[in-house]
This record gives structure tokens, C-alpha cells and sequence, in this order.
């Protein structure tokens, strides 16, 4: 099945993706629009944006705990713990600037970010 979904005043792209399967919602982060949008998986209705973050990047969706996790860049570096079921923001860690990517361990529960640095080409990363 193809869902379509206009989202008209949109601009940009949306870097990342989380997945609730369980809940059969879709987050994604839209970083022109410093939001987080979340979407009804089967029928493409968007439940949700989520408003807070300067430039969400990556985002991981905990299903043991129904929260997920947000890299959120715009140079001042910050991830943040998010509620699935009221989508506040719970905590937040103050990180180096530039975050971008990351990844989640699920065996160790570590979650990974990559940072650029201050470095205006990005040739030193930081990993937190």
C-alpha cells in the first residue's frame, strides 16, 4: 500500500527516520522546519509536529519505555529525550556543537553521536 501525504508549507528535506511499530507511527525530523513530525503509519495522517528543537537530526524510537531520542544540531548541540505519549521534551544533554548523525546500541542501551566540531569543514569529529 502507497500512502501520500501533502505537507504544503514544507520546505527542505527530512534527514531521518524513527519507527514505532507497536504504536504504527512514523517520527521524522524535519530540520528547515525544526520540528519533529509524527505520522499514523497506516493511513499517512499526520498526528503530530512536534516543535522545541533547533535542527533535529537523528532520531531512534525506544519502544521499552515508548520515548525516542533527537540529535539536534543548530550549533549549539543537544540531544534530547522526547515522550511518545504526550511528546514533551523529558531531558536534555548539552553536547559539543555541530551534532549530526548517531546510532543506538541496543545490546549496551548507548546512544552515539557524531559531532563536527567547531571546525567550519566538519575535519574533526567528536563521538559522545
Amino acid at each position: 500500500m502507497l500512502v501520500t501525504t501533502p505537507l504544503p508549507g514544507f520546505s527542505g528535506d527530512f534527514d531521518h527516520f524513527g519507527l514505532d511499530l507497536k504504536g504504527k507511527r512514523l517520527f521524522l525530523t524535519a530540520e528547515d522546519h525544526k520540528t519533529v513530525e509524527v505520522f499514523n503509519l497506516m493511513t499517512g495522517e499526520r498526528l503530530k509536529s512536534i516543535t522545541g528543537f533547533g535542527q533535529p537530526h537523528a532520531i531512534v524510537f525506544l519502544p521499552e519505555t515508548n520515548n525516542f531520542i533527537v540529535t539536534d544540531g543548530d550549533g549549539f548541540g543537544m540531544v534530547e529525550l522526547v515522550s511518545g505519549k504526550d511528546y514533551s521534551i523529558l531531558d536534555k544533554i548539552k553536547l559539543p556543537p555541530a551534532v549530526d548523525g548517531a546510532i543506538f546500541n541496543p545490546v549496551n542501551k548507548y546512544y552515539y553521536v557524531e559531532s563536527g566540531g567547531n571546525e567550519p569543514k566538519g575535519s574533526t569529529h567528536l563521538i559522545t
